[in-house]
């Protein structure tokens, strides 16, 4: 990932490098999607961690992560399947290296993604939607631009 920053920004260096992962870091450490902060310290909570692996921590090289937290409910700090749950600890393993994107799956949220957009954009610096085709064919679009309305409104 350092390379890679290095070689965008030789390029052009307003263009922002952005990486999407899934929120469940804890599941993904075998193909080195370690995401976090190398300050971070999560891995040692595994079996699987080491110091050396959180120092792998790839964070302070991007620009943003787009947390996918593809998940169906939305609400609970203390339920890991909520989006709310893996944006916070999203937040708290990149700490200030890199901003964070709440990314929500469309088809998971045909009758709550006001409420969905509304979170990511009150608990993250941004939002990303998948997929475009659900948002159309679902036609989200009214309740996507309230879920945006009420973030507005809260800050």
């Amino acid at each position: 990932m350092k390379e890679v920053r290095k070689e965008i920004h030789s390029i052009n260096n307003k263009v922002e490098l952005e990486y999407w992962a899934a929120s469940w870091i804890h599941g993904i450490y075998g193909q080195g999607q370690n995401w976090a902060s190398p300050k971070s310290d999560f891995s040692l909570n595994y079996p699987w961690g080491s110091k050396a692996y959180n120092e792998s921590g790839f964070a302070p090289y991007l620009d943003t992560f787009l947390c996918g937290t593809y998940l169906e409910r939305i609400y609970g700090m203390d339920d890991p399947e909520s989006i709310e749950y893996g944006i916070a600890r999203a937040r708290r393993l990149v700490g200030n290296d890199c901003k964070v994107f709440g990314t929500i799956y469309a088809l998971n949220h045909k009758t709550n993604i006001a409420d969905a957009v509304s979170l990511c954009l009150e608990k993250s610096e941004g939002l990303m939607i998948f997929d475009i085709v659900q948002v159309i064919e679902m036609n989200l679009w009214d309740d996507i631009q309230k879920g945006i309305e009420r973030a507005e409104a809260q800050r």
